[in-house]
């Protein structure tokens, strides 16, 4: 009955594409919870794969090295909550994270360090709808300066808003976009980032009037995580996602 009250709310009402692209996730190992993220879905060759950081898939931090789990598991598989036939229907997929001969299946940048990798989706479940980002969605002329808002698109702590669709929450440029951090092409953002926002979208929106059809969006990178416990968030650029995309034959 809930469950049927929620499709119907969500079909009576406007609701902005983006929030249909993140996806939630759960990382698990031997049927065990793990910890949450968040990804999205491109599309390359006919193939889709889920875009998130790498330490989401391997279960260790990236930028010290250490087990993310309390008993220093490691992550088996990935279940993703897909949108199902109508709006506010779920459909969870599982994705397994290891070949048979124990390699990992996500793909990382070939030459570079990045936080963040692609899984090769293998089991689409039956009737799920795939929203994947349009990455040219990185192309619009909109300027990125220092100070202005933007949106993270996730699930901070593995909570959701409305069923399992995402929370929007704002954060502001806190550095040179286009200005490498410590060597890496990433940027750094101000904003109080939780757990399970890992993997989540950030974009730039420009607003002309009230109208949806007057939003211009950007997509700007890939959120990774808190740097150095100073409310300030690291955002890998979108070429990196790009590079590793077309890398793929």
């Amino acid at each position: 009955m809930l469950a049927n009250l929620l499709i119907t709310a969500l079909l009576s009402v406007t609701y902005d594409p983006l929030s249909l692209q993140s996806l939630y996730l759960n990382v698990v190992t031997d049927g065990q919870y793990v910890f949450s993220g968040t990804g999205f879905l491109v599309e390359h060759d006919s193939r889709y794969f889920l875009v998130t950081n790498q330490h989401v898939f391997s279960g260790i931090d990236f930028f010290n090295n250490t087990p993310l789990a309390p008993d220093s598991s490691k992550p088996v598989e990935l279940h993703l909550w897909f949108h199902g036939p109508l709006l506010g229907e779920w459909i969870v997929g599982v994705e397994s994270l290891y070949n048979g001969d124990g390699s990992p299946k996500w793909i990382t940048h070939r030459y570079e360090e990045a936080d963040a990798a692609l899984l090769p989706l293998e089991n689409i479940p039956h009737g799920a709808l795939l929203h994947p980002l349009d990455l040219s969605l990185t192309e619009p002329d909109l300027s990125v300066i220092p100070g202005l808002t933007l949106y993270i698109i996730g699930f901070p702590y593995g909570r959701a808003s409305t069923g399992k669709m995402p929370i929007w929450k704002t954060a502001h440029l806190a550095s040179e976009y286009d200005l490498d951090v410590e060597g890496s092409r990433a940027f750094l953002i101000d904003a109080t980032t939780r757990e399970g926002m890992s993997g989540a979208p950030v974009v730039l929106r420009s607003f002309n009037g009230l109208s949806q059809e007057n939003v211009s969006t950007r997509f700007l990178g890939i959120y990774s995580a808190q740097y150095l416990d100073a409310e300030i968030g690291v955002v890998w650029r979108p070429e990196i996602i790009i590079e590793i995309m077309e890398s793929i034959r």
